[in-house]
């Protein structure tokens, strides 16, 4: 540093690439009045990159579950091992890590489903009915809105409107039942 003045060679420029390289954003200090206010924006769009992005599956604790699993597999397969009870532990272990990565991707589909048959809702109609009816729901019409029930079970009574009258009811539906079911 003492050959930049303390200072890096790009004035103190920050560039934030997103996952995937999908974007870059490069920050100036000069372009911001206060140092506070440059840290708070890195910061922000740390933070939207990080939660709008999806994470590559094998960056997921199930993904190392499974990997760790494998290696032990090898491990025996390597010293020609003969103790059951080893193969059996390992082989249980990869069983339960793709178990785990099957129902998150299957979470993930279904959250996928029930925005794409809500997050554009004008009227519930057929089409509406039979994706939430296809993922497990209840569905019973009457009056101005739907009650889905997820499983017959009552504690995840879900109500959509009939006809939505704020274009974005749909969408706010979707949320709701997506986070309390799945988050």
């Amino acid at each position: 540093m003492p050959n930049t003045a303390r200072t890096n060679p790009y004035n103190g420029a920050v560039s934030v690439y997103h996952p995937g390289g999908t974007h870059l954003v490069r920050y100036l200090p000069k372009d911001f009045p206060e140092p506070e206010q440059f840290e708070v924006e890195i910061a922000e769009r740390v933070r939207r990159a990080l939660t709008t992005v999806r994470s590559a599956s094998a960056c997921s604790w199930g993904a190392l579950r499974e990997g760790l699993s494998a290696a032990r597999l090898e491990d025996l397969r390597t010293k020609d091992s003969t103790e059951v009870d080893a193969w059996i532990a390992a082989f249980d272990e990869e069983s339960a890590a793709k178990d785990e990565r099957l129902e998150a991707a299957q979470v993930e589909i279904a959250a996928a489903e029930i925005k794409a048959a809500l997050g554009t809702l004008r009227n519930f109609g057929k089409a509406e009915r039979s994706a939430l009816e296809g993922l497990g729901f209840t569905v019973t019409m009457g009056g101005k809105h739907v009650k889905a029930v997820y499983r017959d079970d009552e504690r995840f009574t879900f109500t959509i409107p009939l006809s939505a009258s704020d274009s974005r009811s749909g969408k706010y539906a979707a949320s709701d039942i997506v986070r309390r079911l799945f988050k």
